[in-house]
Formats: structure tokens, sequence, C-alpha cells
């Protein structure tokens, strides 16, 4: 995802700065530029060379650390993690006041001292930000690594319980899958969130039906019936034109912002397309939201997003249709 991407960019670019900033004061050039502000010596871009170099060398890549991190702000805040974007920008803030302190105060060791300590923590916080907001793994990765060699991270009791592992709730729900286990075969299940939302049948290693098939039950969340605001539709819509193929995306953010969406129970299906709109699995809203909105807002957005593709390419196709 887009802030995923930026913190690693980010988390690099700050890396780099830690190393510039390490060869600053070793080459005595700490004060090769007099000012304090973003000039050296009245220039923007001085001519490089000698102790200018190294201190504005420095400063430069400290103002593509700050514009890096203002992208990274906008886009955690379009993506409802407010505390986090705000955080960043005040350390990155205050970095570079602190660096402009030093300068101003010709070099006071604490001052030093602190400017160093903060930017490696800046830099953590980078190193945090980037694994937060990491991409959940696919249905495929979880099966991969539910059924084969190397990395077991998820496993399974022998009567097919508890999930320890996890599985992606971003992913919303999932069509019925099969999960291994050493007695019991295989388990036909759908899943919403991180549990186990209806077992459809046991299959023996055959391929034969040991038990089953079970209906899924249906769901009695409260919210089924009720149609999602018109201001939630559309930061949906942004996080959707986000998850769908690039050529696709303003063309999903319309339809997804314009048409009605509303919570129902579809049964297997995390999202399905109605008259008027869209729907979304209530279970979703009943297994995700206590885990925290932004959680659901990815959830509904990665849920939605291949349902919203197929209804952007159908109509495109009816468009295109020869009479």
């Amino acid at each position: 995802m887009l802030e995923h991407r930026l913190a690693k960019l980010a988390a690099a670019a700050a890396f780099v700065l830690l190393v510039i900033g390490g060869t600053v004061n070793p080459t005595g050039s700490s004060l090769a530029c007099p000012e304090p502000t973003l000039v050296c010596h009245g220039q923007l871009f001085p001519p490089m060379v000698g102790g200018v170099l190294y201190e504005h060398g420095h400063r430069l890549a400290a103002m593509t650390v700050g514009l890096l991190q203002i992208a990274l702000t906008f886009v955690l805040l379009r993506r409802g993690r407010k505390r986090l974007g705000w955080i960043l920008l005040g350390l990155v803030i205050a970095q570079g006041a602190l660096g402009a302190i030093t300068v101003g105060y010709k070099l006071p060791w604490f001052v030093s001292t602190g400017h160093l300590l903060l930017g490696m923590s800046y830099f953590a916080a980078l190193i945090y930000t980037a694994f937060h907001t990491r991409p959940e793994p696919t249905a495929a990765e979880v099966e991969r690594s539910e059924t084969g060699g190397g990395d077991r991270g998820i496993e399974r009791s022998e009567t097919g319980g508890g999930d320890p592992g996890g599985s992606a709730d971003g992913a919303g729900g999932r069509a019925p899958r099969g999960i291994d286990g050493p007695a019991a075969g295989h388990q036909a299940e759908v899943w919403f969130g991180d549990a186990c939302y209806a077992r459809i049948a046991t299959l023996a290693a055959d391929g034969s039906v040991v038990d089953g098939p079970h209906p899924i039950p249906a769901c009695a969340s409260p919210v089924i019936g009720r149609a999602f605001p018109a201001a939630l539709r559309d930061a949906l819509a942004e996080l959707v034109a986000d998850a769908v193929p690039a050529p696709l995306a303003a063309d999903a953010r319309a339809l997804c912002a314009a048409a009605g969406v509303a919570w129902a129970d579809l049964g297997a299906r995390a999202a399905a397309e109605r008259p008027g709109g869209f729907a979304v699995h209530a279970a979703l809203w009943d297994r995700i939201a206590p885990l925290g909105l932004a959680r659901l807002a990815l959830a509904l957005a990665e849920s939605l997003a291949p349902v919203v593709a197929a209804a952007v390419v159908r109509r495109a196709a009816a468009i295109t249709a020869p009479a």
C-alpha cells in the first residue's frame, strides 16, 4: 500500500541522512554554512566544495526527508492513522529545529547530542511505521504457509480448531477454503476477520465428504440493512481506488462514491453488487470493528475492490460494445 511504500522510502532516506550527518563533525564541517537556515552563504545551491559539501549536503538530504515525511503524513491522515502521521511530522520538524539551533548557537554539545538522538528516534519511528503499515498476506500466501514446506506460520489442531497465527482481516471474507489437519483431513470454511465464520464440510484426504455439507448460518448483526453515510462512502472510495488496478482507479472511485453501500448478510461472500449499489457482509462489522476503524476501513476496501473493479469493467464493456 502507498503508506507502506512511502514509509520504507522515508526510512531509507533517513538512514542515508544519518550516515551523511555522521560525516559532518569528523570533517570539521559543522559550521561550513554559517546560516541556521536552508541556505548556505546566501545560496540554496552553493558550490559544493570543501566543508560545504558535507554540511550543505546534509541539509539537502534533510530537506528530501522532510518532503517525504510531508507526503507520508498526508497519506497517513487520509488512511485514518492521524496520530501516527502527526507524531512523525512533529519529530521531523523538531529535528530540523534542533539542527538550526546547533548551528545558530555554535555547536552546544547538549543540543548536538539531542539532535543525534532525535534523528535516531525518528528513524526508529519510520521503521515502526513501515512494519505497522505492511500489507496483510494474501489468501494464497496464507494457504502456502498452512499447507507446505518452510515456514509454517499457521497451524491447526487435529480437530480443526482455532487458528493461532490468525488470518488477514484485510481480505475481509473469503470463499470456502481447505485447511490441512493431520487426521481430520481438510476443512472447508468461510473466514471473516481472524476467525472462522462457518464450517461448511470436512473432506477426507481422497476428497470424499466426511462431514457436511452444512448450510452457512444466517448473520444476526444489528447493522444489516443500514446504508453507509455519504462521507463514509467518499472515504471508502479513496481506499477502493488504491486497491484496484491503476487504470480502473478513477472510475472505481467515482462509482463507489456515487453508488449506495449497505450492510447485508451475503453468506460466503464478503461483498456483492446489488441493484443501485453494493453490499458488504455485516460480519465484517461484528468481527473487525472492535479491532479499530482503520482496520475495518481497509477490510471493507479490500472486500469491495474486486466487486467494484468487475462492475467498472462491465460498464466499460457495455459502452464500447457494438450496437
